[in-house]
């Protein structure tokens, strides 16, 4: 069962459910093409097997650490708006939990890059009575975020 379920009080309703983007995919991708990339020249320009493999082996790790490493942060991450909280959860076992009370929040910035824009991505910053959250990104669909923070 999702977290924010167990955490619904009575009398509120989810508005929206965010997730983490999927760009978070993009480095390991970039570490395996690099990993391809290198086993290749390596082959081309005569170094030995051993060597080759050693290198393209290593980035091959690291691809796939990476990947794990976004794959767990989508998994595990839940952003849900409801009519009356923001709630961003992170984690599984060693859970890390963010709340605030819609009534509570002065602004929500979104940053977007060039990229990001295309992608429908970006970090938001919720500013609240008292302080601010840190940036959490890249979620999808930034603006619904925060048009369902300011309908709430």
């Amino acid at each position: 069962m999702a977290y924010y379920k167990k955490v619904l009080r009575p009398g509120e309703n989810v508005v929206f459910l965010g997730r983490i983007h999927w760009k978070v995919y993009l480095r390991p991708v970039s570490v395996a093409v690099l990993a391809m990339f290198v086993a290749t020249i390596a082959s081309s320009l005569g170094m030995p097997s051993g060597g080759a493999a050693a290198l393209s082996s290593a980035f091959w790790l690291i691809a796939l650490y990476s990947f794990l490493a976004a794959w767990w942060l989508r998994w595990t991450t839940e952003i849900v708006v409801t009519n009356k909280r923001v709630l961003l959860k992170l984690n599984w076992i060693a859970i890390k939990t963010r709340e605030i009370n819609l009534t509570k929040i002065e602004t929500v910035d979104i940053r977007q890059s060039i990229a990001d824009r295309l992608l429908n991505a970006g970090s938001v910053i919720i500013v609240g009575i008292g302080g601010s959250w840190e940036p959490f990104g890249p979620i999808a669909e930034p603006l619904r975020f925060r048009n369902a923070i300011a309908v709430g």
